[in-house]
């Protein structure tokens, strides 16, 4: 299986207006959002799709407080796999809640965004690896997990 990822794009990343969450008590204050470039053939075909999931890592400026109810932070776009290939760019949005953030503006932030697929005969979601158990996720060379910054 071969595959080609660029870095990961920020599209949008700010401290804006605050939006409403289904979680009561949650709300978003901001949210960053990547748009990843994939390119991947030979694939499986027990593969059914393939997702960006993105996230940003906590810091001295981002303490992320976890409600038991609350929603998950990360949403992502899911392409589907067709002859044995995936060539999109997925979206994937990372949320930050109200509480998030504190003086973050002008601050740095890492994010991380790796590649998962879905496999239709074990119903589930796994990294992509050379190394791994199950044979429909495997992808030589193993995907480079997309590392880098940004400023709030």
């Amino acid at each position: 299986m071969r595959f080609r990822i660029v870095p990961a794009t920020i599209l949008a990343c700010g401290l804006g207006a605050p939006g409403a969450l289904a979680a009561q008590t949650m709300t978003i204050e901001t949210s960053v959002t990547f748009l990843v470039p994939v390119n991947l053939t030979q694939l499986s075909p027990d593969l059914e799709k393939v997702r960006a999931v993105c996230g940003v890592l906590p810091s001295a400026v981002m303490t992320p407080t976890w409600p038991a109810n609350a929603p998950p932070p990360v949403l992502m776009t899911e392409a589907p796999v067709v002859s044995g290939q995936v060539i999109t760019t997925l979206r994937s949005e990372f949320l930050v809640y109200s509480g998030w953030l504190q003086n973050a503006v002008g601050q740095g932030a890492t994010y991380v965004c790796d590649l998962q697929g879905f496999s239709k005969s074990l119903q589930r979601w796994d990294n992509f690896s050379d190394t791994a158990q199950d044979a429909v996720f495997r992808l030589t060379p193993t995907p480079p997990t997309l590392q880098g910054s940004f400023v709030w």
